[in-house]
């Protein structure tokens, strides 16, 4: 990702694209020069003069004359963000169309779109609420987090115990002992009522008798 342009912007693009291909490299008379390919995609926030006037640029190894590549090793995606014509979140018709939407106006959204349509961005609305805490809430939420998770492993690990011994007594003993507990980090009658899948009638009679 790049903010501003810089001077020799390309053949700053060339070198480092080289090194990583010239890092495969290896020693010794059995390498061959086989090498993976190397993408390199550079995303601007910019534009420039001598590339296409496009929001994608694709550049690749080619013979002049024809202009076909002669190789797939090489690859260049010079990616123009001020070229991006995606103004709303309905104008977003691919997934690729939505993550530049996305990366572009995150800045001042309230809200993350398209979560509906795609799991991966609720993940990046999650991780996008996540970077904006301060370092106690962070500590604390991951604190819950950890919590939450390990009574969820334990009634996972309680229903399967259940299940493959066929105890029902066995069951409703394990859920009166996650019950209590929860009760004791703090949960409120609703949520363990949820997470044991008992009514909140039977959590009340356990929790608080």
């Amino acid at each position: 990702m790049q903010k501003k342009a810089q001077k020799n912007f390309i053949s700053r693009s060339v070198y480092y694209h080289s090194v990583a291909i010239a890092e495969q490299g290896k020693v010794g008379p059995e390498w061959n020069f086989n090498i993976d390919p190397v993408i390199f995609v550079s995303l601007m926030d910019f534009t420039l003069d001598h590339l296409p006037k496009e929001f994608a640029v694709h550049v690749s190894l080619c013979e002049r004359k024809s202009g076909k590549p002669i190789t797939d090793r090489e690859r260049y995606i010079f990616v123009q963000l001020p070229l991006f014509d995606k103004k709303r979140p309905e104008d977003c018709i691919t997934n690729i169309d939505r993550w530049f939407y996305v990366l572009i106006n995150m800045y001042n959204m309230e809200t993350m779109p398209f979560t509906v349509q795609k799991k991966l961005f609720n993940r990046l609305s999650e991780v996008a609420s996540y970077a904006s805490l301060s370092p106690k809430e962070k500590r604390r939420y991951n604190a819950d987090l950890k919590a939450y998770r390990d009574l969820t492993n334990q009634m996972e690990y309680a229903k399967s115990e259940a299940l493959a011994k066929g105890e029902a007594k066995g069951k409703s003993e394990e859920k009166i002992r996650l019950a209590k507990l929860m009760r004791e980090r703090g949960y409120d009658v609703s949520t363990i009522a949820s997470l044991v899948e008992m009514p909140e009638e039977w959590v009340e009679s356990i929790v608080i008798g």
